[in-house]
C-alpha cells in the first residue's frame, strides 16, 4: 500500500503487528482518507462517520461548543467532541497525517 506523501492528503494510518521468527514488525494494513468526503457515510450537526478499509470513525459534539465541521481536506475534529475509532484488527498505532495551510 502506498501512502500519500504530497502533503495534499489527509488521512489515518493503521497498522497491525505480525510475528515472524520471533521478530515483532508493523505492517500498514489500512488507510482512512479525508481527502474528500467520499469516505463519510453520515453527517449531521451532532455526528459524522467516515467508514474505509474496515476502519470506522465516529466524531460525536459531545460538550463541544462547536458543531461537527462540514469539512474534508482536511477533516476537522474540535475539542470537547467525542472521536470513536474502530477497526476489524488490533490497533497498534493511529498517526494522522496532515500539512498546515497557512494564510498568508
Amino acid at each position: 500500500m502506498t501512502i500519500p506523501e504530497n502533503g495534499k492528503d489527509y488521512y489515518a494510518v493503521f497498522a497491525k503487528e505480525t510475528m515472524t521468527e520471533d521478530i515483532i514488525s508493523e505492517e500498514v494494513t489500512s488507510v482512512l482518507s479525508f481527502k474528500n468526503k467520499s469516505q463519510r457515510t453520515s453527517y449531521s450537526e451532532n455526528q459524522q462517520v467516515w467508514e474505509q478499509n474496515e476502519i470506522t470513525l465516529t466524531n460525536d459534539k459531545e460538550s463541544s461548543t462547536t458543531a461537527v465541521g462540514d469539512y474534508a481536506d482536511p477533516a476537522r475534529f474540535y475539542k470537547n467532541s467525542k472521536i470513536t475509532i474502530t477497526f476489524s484488527s488490533n490497533i497498534l498505532w493511529f498517526p494522522f497525517h496532515h500539512q498546515f495551510h497557512l494564510n498568508q
